[in-house]
C-alpha cells in the first residue's frame, strides 16, 4: 500500500499514467469503432481483418527498431512526434468517411500511417517509466501501467457504442483526436528537467540481440514454449478478429461492446489474483490445465448463437491468458540467465506477435471463403453440423473458432506429456 502511495504522490508519474489511460481508452474506442464500421458496410470479415493486418503490420516491422531509437534518442521528443504523426492516420480516415464515400483503402492506410507513427510509442513509453522511477517501483508501475491497458477493453468499446449510436464513427475520430492532444501536453509537463538514464551503444546492441536468441535456441523447452505461445497467439488473434462479425451476425453493435467488456474482466479478476496468491504445484501441468480450458471456451465461443453462452465462454478464455502468461514469464525467468533475460524478453515478445499477425492475415479469409459457405443456406454441412450449432452467416465463423479449440484442447493434452517442458525448471 505505502508503494502505491509512493507512485501517487509523484506528480509526473501520475501525470502520465493518467495521460496513458486517456490516450489508451481513445485508441481502443477508434479500434473498436472502426471494426464494427467496417463490417457493418461490407459484410465482410476478410475486409474486417485486412484492416487489422494493415494496422499491426508497423508493430512488427518498426517495433524493433523503435526501440533501438528510444535508447538512442530523447524518449519524450520521439513519444511528441510518433503521437503527432499519427493524428496524419485519423485525419485521412475522416476525411474517407466524410469526403471518399467510406473508401476502404483509404481507411486501411489512414489506419496504417497511425499504428506506424504509434509503434514508436510504446518503447519509449515504457522506458520513460525507467527514467521516472527507481527500480524498487518498476514491479507496481508495470502492473498500473497494464491496468490503464485493459481500458482499452473494459471502458473503450462500451463507450465507442455509446457514442457512436449519437454522433457515429466520426465523433470516436475526433474524441480520439482530444485524447492524443492530451497525451502530448502531458509528455511536454513531464518533460521538463527528466532526463534519460543510460543507453547501450550500437555495437553492444547488436552483440547483445545476437546472446538473446543464441539463449533461446539452446533451450529445447524454451523453444516449445515460443511454438505454442505463437499458437496461442494466433488463438488469441482470432477470438479478437472475428468476435465482431460472429455477434454482429444476431444483435447489435451496443451488446457487443456490453459483451466484450464483461469477457474481458475474466483477465482482470485473474490478474488479481495471481497478484495475491502464489501458485503452487507443478507449473507445466497448470499450464497445460489452463490451455485445455481455453481451449473448450473457444468450443462454446463458437458452438451458439446466445448472449450469455459466448460471454461467459469469452470470460473463461480471457481469465486463462494471465495464467498462461504468468507461468511463461516464470519459466523463461528461472531457466534463462538473469543476465540475458532483458533482451530474451524483447526477442520473445517480437516472435509470438506472429500469431496476431497470421491471425489477422488468414481468419477473416479462412472465415469468409472456407467456413461460412459450409454452413450458409444450402451449404456443405447445413444438413450434418448445421443441425446442432445452426445455419446462417455467423454459424461458418462459429465453426472456425470450434475446430481452433479442439486443437488447442488436443496440444494442451499434449503439452503436459513433453519431455522437452518437463525438463525446465519449475
Amino acid at each position: 500500500m505505502e508503494t502505491n502511495l509512493k507512485l501517487i504522490r509523484n506528480k509526473k508519474f501520475l501525470i502520465f499514467w493518467l495521460a496513458g489511460l486517456v490516450a489508451t481508452i481513445g485508441s481502443g474506442m477508434t479500434s473498436f469503432g472502426i471494426g464494427v464500421y467496417i463490417f457493418e458496410r461490407t459484410d465482410s470479415a476478410f475486409v474486417k481483418s485486412m484492416i487489422s493486418l494493415v494496422a499491426f503490420l508497423p508493430t512488427i516491422v518498426a517495433g524493433p527498431f523503435a526501440g533501438t531509437l528510444a535508447d538512442r534518442f530523447d524518449r519524450r521528443k520521439l513519444m511528441v512526434l510518433g503521437d503527432g504523426l499519427s493524428t496524419l492516420g485519423i485525419l485521412l480516415i475522416l476525411y474517407a468517411i466524410q469526403f471518399a464515400n467510406s473508401n476502404v483503402f483509404l481507411i486501411g492506410t489512414g489506419a496504417f500511417l497511425s499504428a506506424l507513427f504509434s509503434s514508436i510509442i510504446e518503447p519509449a513509453t515504457k522506458a520513460t517509466v525507467s527514467d521516472l522511477l527507481s527500480e524498487e517501483d518498476y514491479t507496481r508501475a508495470s502492473g498500473l501501467m497494464q491496468l490503464a491497458e485493459s481500458a482499452r477493453f473494459l471502458i473503450a468499446p462500451v463507450l465507442c457504442a455509446f457514442v457512436m449510436t449519437r454522433g457515429g464513427l466520426t465523433a470516436v475520430l475526433i474524441i480520439d483526436l482530444l485524447t492524443i492532444i492530451t497525451t502530448i501536453a502531458a509528455v511536454l509537463v513531464i518533460a521538463k528537467g527528466l532526463v534519460s538514464k543510460e543507453s547501450v551503444n550500437k555495437q553492444a546492441y547488436k552483440q547483445s540481440l545476437l546472446q538473446g536468441f543464441e539463449a533461446i535456441n539452446k533451450n529445447a523447452g524454451i523453444r516449445v514454449l515460443v511454438v505454442f505461445l505463437i499458437l496461442l497467439t494466433f488463438m488469441v488473434g482470432t477470438i479478437q478478429e472475428l468476435s465482431t462479425p460472429l455477434i454482429l451476425s444476431f444483435t447489435n453493435a451496443r451488446t457487443l461492446s456490453m459483451m466484450i467488456t464483461i469477457a474481458a474482466f475474466g483477465m482482470v479478476l485473474s490478474s488479481i489474483y495471481l497478484g495475491a496468491r502464489e501458485l503452487k504445484g507443478r507449473k507445466i501441468i497448470i499450464f497445460s490445465i489452463s490451455a485445455f480450458l481455453a481451449g473448450l471456451a473457444m468450443v462454446g465461443f463458437g458452438a451458439l448463437e446466445n448472449v450469455f453462452v459466448i460471454t461467459l465462454s469469452g470470460f473463461l478464455f480471457f481469465a486463462t491468458l494471465p495464467f498462461l502468461n504468468s507461468i511463461a514469464d516464470y519459466f523463461v525467468r528461472v531457466n534463462i540467465p538473469n543476465i540475458l533475460q532483458g533482451r530474451v524478453f524483447g526477442i520473445l515478445g517480437t516472435i509470438t506477435q506472429l500469431g496476431y499477425l497470421l491471425a489477422y492475415a488468414l481468419s477473416g479469409f479462412l472465415s469468409d471463403y472456407a467456413f461460412r459457405p459450409l454452413l450458409s443456406e444450402g451449404g456443405a454441412l447445413t444438413d450434418t453440423i448445421g443441425k446442432i450449432i445452426g445455419v446462417g452467416s455467423g454459424r461458418g465463423i462459429g465453426l472456425f473458432i470450434i475446430v481452433e479449440g479442439f486443437v488447442l484442447m488436443l496440444i494442451a493434452t499434449l503439452l503436459s506429456k513433453n519431455k522437452a517442458l518437463s525438463q525446465l525448471k519449475g
